[in-house]
């Protein structure tokens, strides 16, 4: 475990210490998916016990409640997660430039907002949709005008309000061995080595877990998040080709 990683885990027990001892709930900033996976590796060590939420299902970025064992038993209510939904549309659609992520998060960065204060951006029938806390949430409100040279608005959404259905490319694979290395080389179209390689440095996390063993098999509704091409969720293994190769079928989420 590296100094960030230590440091983090110091934090995750801070939270779950603080949850416990006063019998209520604490919450983390919004953790990206190798901070999460590190708190899942911690689960049964902390003083208390959590739940994640981003602001929708499957959302990537989430928040950790830490809940005392007095708040579980004795609260007749969930916990309300500080999660706030800003939509940005644009001044005038016919002159907008076709912003992308990057776009996005570099002008909310600009603003001053640090990363762990807000979580996914979806972008959704001609809108964008921003995750953030209560100190990132006003600065967007109060401050942001503009995207690249496109003018925005940007209001709150209630977030019981905000209703999301993804979208998928449905596409299906060749591989020789039910394995993590060969099912990344068909998707990514890499070599086997250049497979493993990517395993090796991180950035593969298979329902929230970062996951580097090459030999890991693949199961049907496994969520695949691979860094720098996208997320994907196995669909079905219909069978073997007369070559004897697997059939894979995944939706990528557009």
């Amino acid at each position: 475990m590296d100094k960030n990683d230590s440091l983090l885990v110091n934090r995750f027990h801070d939270l779950a210490y603080r949850a416990d001892v006063t019998g209520s709930v604490t919450f983390s900033n919004f953790l990206n998916l190798n901070e999460i996976s590190v708190l899942s590796e911690e689960k049964n060590r902390l003083e208390a016990s959590y739940e994640l939420f981003g602001g929708f299902s499957n959302a990537e970025r989430q928040i950790a409640c830490f809940q005392s064992d007095a708040f579980s038993l004795y609260s007749n209510q969930k916990p309300v997660f500080p999660i706030h939904c800003i939509e940005l549309s644009y001044a005038n659609k016919k002159y907008a430039e076709a912003l992308t992520h990057r776009d996005v998060l570099g002008s909310l960065m600009n603003l001053g907002i640090e990363r762990d204060l807000l979580g996914d951006i979806i972008f959704y029938k001609d809108n964008i949709y921003v995750f953030a806390l209560q100190t990132a949430r006003d600065l967007i409100l109060s401050d942001l005008y503009k995207i690249r040279h496109t003018q925005i608005r940007a209001n709150e959404v209630p977030l019981e309000d905000f209703s999301y259905e993804p979208s998928y490319k449905e596409e299906t694979v060749q591989i020789a061995s039910n394995r993590l290395d060969a099912f990344i080389a068909a998707v990514c179209k890499y070599s086997r080595q250049k497979a493993s390689e990517y395993i090796l440095s991180e950035k593969v996390f298979i329902n929230g877990k970062l996951t580097t063993n090459h030999n890991t098999k693949i199961n049907i509704d496994d969520v695949i998040s691979l860094r720098g091409f996208g997320k994907l969720r196995i669909e079905s293994m219909p069978g073997m080709t007369k070559k004897g190769k697997m059939r894979v079928s995944y939706l990528l989420y557009q």
